[in-house]
């Protein structure tokens, strides 16, 4: 005669086992999302005291801005002054620090990340870095 033997009360389900293994999980990938936020968050902040307003300067023709507000650059030039000094009769600038508006068809040179890299503010910062 075969007695077929029920677990005890106690012992839990199949189902509520694997639940806690998801939890377990859950705990250690909300961890790793902590620590890797904190480590971003580090190297924006690093980003933004380094290099806020510096993807703004250009080689520009004329050392001050023009009377219209605008201040032309040099075609063909996609490099950052500063980092690298502008050629001969070229001045660097910055139009954030003259006082006028960003101009976009500036920023969105291939050289400079299509306009997508920028360290002006720590929001920016996050996306550049991530």
């Amino acid at each position: 005669f075969l007695m077929i033997r029920r677990p005890p009360k106690s012992t839990q389900s199949r189902s509520s086992a694997a639940s806690d293994v998801y939890k377990r999980q859950l705990k250690s990938f909300i961890f790793i999302a902590i620590v890797l936020l904190f480590f971003v968050l580090i190297w924006s902040t690093v980003g933004l005291s380094l290099f806020m307003g510096v993807y703004d300067n250009r080689c520009r023709l004329t050392p001050t801005p023009q009377l219209d507000g605008s201040w032309p650059i040099q075609e063909g030039y996609d490099h950052l002054c500063g980092v690298k000094p502008c050629p001969e009769g070229l001045y660097c600038g910055n139009l954030g620090k003259a006082g006028l508006p960003r101009n976009e068809a500036e920023q969105n040179a291939p050289n400079f990340g299509h306009g997508l890299l920028q360290f002006d503010n720590i929001f920016e910062s996050i996306l550049s870095n991530t």
